[in-house]
């Protein structure tokens, strides 16, 4: 699983008429190191590790921001395993700390369904529906989206803007670049990814705030 996979970058050249460079599908990613910023400073680290082959893919992923603000100081801790058999979940297990509101979940896949728990509930999504990890661009195209911290479903629409030039791992490239909205608004961000599919960056609003996740 590469990226956007195949399925990705031809169904968006349907879709909107763009060329775009489909890469070796087979290949395991590049590990994604990001520093998250608040208004244009550091508050954390993003990362994701890739181990494993295409049939068997798994991604180790961490979130880490602390956050001061006055007298308070606000801390987010994620981390996630998820295990992939080409573009298929076959398992996710993740434990998040949202500044003292635990999370935990731990779905796999069998025959049609994924199912498990979520926060000590039992939870039960279709096989094919996808956790949202920005990593994996096919979460642009799948209507059936779930949160890889709780397990609710997410609606996502998005639509193509003009590509534009980003600075990564200290040079410039340029990028196709997407906005999603869903209902809720938690989803509602900008994205960029690279020619083949690699993500770079995104940008959105957190209670006011303008927060980035770049690649270094």
């Amino acid at each position: 699983m590469k990226f956007s996979r195949s399925l990705f970058v031809a169904g968006l050249a349907v879709a909107i008429g763009m060329s775009v460079f489909v890469g070796n599908a087979n290949a395991v990613p590049k590990d994604i190191n990001m520093t998250i910023t608040k208004d244009g400073k550091p508050i954390g680290t993003h990362v994701f590790k890739f181990s494993g082959d295409d049939a068997n893919l798994q991604v180790d992923v961490e979130t880490h921001t602390k956050v001061q603000l006055l007298f308070l100081t606000f801390i987010y801790d994620h981390k996630r395993t998820e295990v992939w058999s080409g573009a298929k979940l076959q398992s996710l297990k993740s434990k998040t700390d949202d500044d003292g509101t635990p999370h935990e979940l731990d779905i796999k896949a069998s025959g049609n369904a994924i199912s498990g728990m979520a926060d000590g509930k039992p939870i039960s999504k279709d096989g094919m529906a996808l956790p949202v990890t920005f990593w994996n661009s096919d979460v642009l195209l799948n209507k059936n989206l779930f949160s890889a911290l709780h397990g609710k479903d997410f609606d996502l629409k998005w639509k193509k803007l003009p590509d534009e030039e980003v600075m990564v791992e200290g040079k410039m490239v340029k990028a196709n670049v997407y906005e999603t909205k869903s209902a809720s608004g938690d989803l509602d961000r900008k994205l960029w990814y690279s020619k083949d599919g690699e993500f770079l960056k995104t940008k959105f609003k957190k209670k006011g705030y303008d927060i980035e996740w770049i690649r270094e």
